[in-house]
């Protein structure tokens, strides 16, 4: 079980202190990029990566919200991130191509499962992939409201990895929260991405967001961890 904290959600006049404070919860940090294109929103320019990454000290796991991700793999991977996924449907084409560079460099990649796309889908590359994470919300904005059809989609990718023995860990982004979390855990998830209501307006400091979210999130609950 493992955290990813949203950048996307930060406070960008207060990321430097942010990250520092967040180094000790999170697993790893979940960086968005959007291109105003695939999804109706901009965010988290390649270059705040670099900025940022002397207080960044957790691996990034980069989320392509993109209509052409060829056009940032390669960047990404001279930036150091650790994982890349993709949406399925904007990699059809290419997909191989593009695992093939990412692996060749050493860096994990995983696939994204919009809502209404099934496990079908990846059934050629399932046996390679670092992680498959299911939006349990539509992609691109935050603070939707939980899809709990995905909880089905969640444990199908649990009972298929068991069966054939995949690596594959099972990411969920989207409305992760104190009142979704435990059904996620329970369906299956092993990897939980953290934004607007599952971390940061938990209290009216990141301080006690942090505590809040330790709460709720059992293998989280030690200021230790």
């Amino acid at each position: 079980m493992k955290i990813s904290v949203s950048v996307m959600c930060m406070d960008y006049k207060d990321m430097g202190r942010q990250f520092e404070l967040l180094n000790d919860f999170t697993d790893a940090y979940h960086w968005d990029v959007m291109d105003g294109n695939y999804v109706p929103n901009l965010s988290l320019n390649l270059d705040m990566l670099k900025t940022l990454s002397p207080v960044i000290h957790k691996p990034i796991h980069a989320h392509l919200m993109v209509t052409r991700p060829q056009d940032y793999v390669e960047h990404l991977i001279e930036l150091g991130v650790s994982e890349i996924s993709l949406h399925i449907d904007t990699v059809s084409r290419q997909m191989f191509r593009l695992m093939n560079l990412a692996e060749e460099a050493g860096v994990a990649v995983g696939a994204v499962l919009n809502p209404m796309e099934t496990i079908d889908s990846l059934q050629y590359v399932l046996g390679r992939l670092a992680s498959v994470t299911v939006m349990t919300v539509d992609p691109g904005f935050a603070g939707q409201k939980f899809i709990p059809e995905m909880l089905d989609k969640i444990a199908a990718l649990k009972e298929l990895k068991l069966k054939q023995g995949y690596k594959y860990e099972i990411e969920v982004d989207g409305s992760v929260n104190p009142r979704t979390f435990e059904r996620l855990m329970d369906a299956g998830a092993e990897r939980f991405v953290l934004g607007s209501s599952g971390l940061f307006t938990l209290g009216a400091t990141l301080e006690e967001a942090i505590a809040v979210a330790r709460s709720f999130i059992p293998f989280k609950n030690s200021s230790k961890v």
